[in-house]
């Protein structure tokens, strides 16, 4: 089960020094609020169906959506005066292509692609991008284990989160593995740098070294008496039949009611 894991959606990171901040559409180069923060190029519905679609064929798309980080603009001590560091990120790419190329073999001009894409949306960058490194799939799973290069551990589609993830005998935190306990981004609820993970799984070994429960076979087993309710959302079925209902339109006007801020 572990080994069926869907590990779609990889990532590529290619990091920039230039020497003039980027001058998006309808910008300057001068310093801004465009420069700042999580800055997103490209991110049309079309482009990202685009993708997908690309990945799952594991082929390159035509246009990509491109997330952007200017660090040096709040931290200025990672570059020399008067330059800049700029990363840039593109999700959803394929592991293996289709074509029986590695990502070693298209590093150069996928990275060439990319580029030309960002100039697109910032064309005074051309010309004034100093040095570049490419950290493509292949790399991540290379020289940081990341698995396939997917950063999320896991793909995130549905039968991959709440208590699906990464499968429905593990997603306690425990494993069959007394004292191994899972607390990265392929726990839910998963994905990004949150540390959810791991605030999640340190309550659950708290609660395991402090006799609450006891792991058996990944699933947690209580010592103080439990309602049937909690008994059945132990059990794999339970949680898919839980999942189910609490998805079904009637419940909504109940989790509504439930979830409400009191009044002050």
């Amino acid at each position: 089960a572990v080994e069926s894991i869907d590990q779609r959606g990889s990532m590529a990171r290619v990091h920039l020094l230039i020497d003039e901040l980027p001058a998006y559409l309808g910008f300057d180069s001068s310093e801004g609020i465009q420069h700042h923060g999580h800055q997103m190029l490209g991110a049309s519905v079309e482009n990202f169906e685009a993708t997908w679609e690309a990945q799952r064929r594991g082929t390159i798309p035509d246009s990509y959506v491109i997330e952007a980080v200017i660090q040096s603009t709040t931290d200025p001590t990672l570059a020399p005066a008067g330059q800049h560091t700029l990363t840039l990120g593109v999700q959803q790419l394929p592991y293996e292509l289709a074509d029986g190329k590695t990502w070693d073999d298209i590093k150069e001009s996928w990275t060439d692609k990319v580029v030309a894409e960002l100039i697109q949306y910032a064309p005074n960058l051309d010309g004034h991008i100093l040095d570049r490194v490419t950290i493509t799939p292949l790399d991540l799973e290379r020289d940081y284990l990341i698995t396939e290069g997917n950063i999320f551990h896991g793909q995130m589609y549905l039968d991959q989160l709440f208590s699906a993830r990464p499968l429905p005998a593990i997603s306690s935190y425990r494993t069959p593995i007394g004292g191994y306990y899972l607390c990265g981004a392929g726990m839910h609820p998963g994905g990004g740098v949150m540390g959810a993970p791991g605030h999640n799984a340190a309550k659950v070994v708290l609660a395991d070294l402090s006799g609450e429960t006891a792991p058996t076979n990944g699933a947690p087993r209580s010592r103080s008496s439990k309602g049937l309710i909690d008994k059945l959302m132990e059990t794999e079925t339970g949680r898919k039949v839980g999942y189910k209902v609490a998805r079904q339109p009637a419940f909504r006007p109940l989790a509504k009611l439930a979830t409400r801020r009191p009044k002050r």
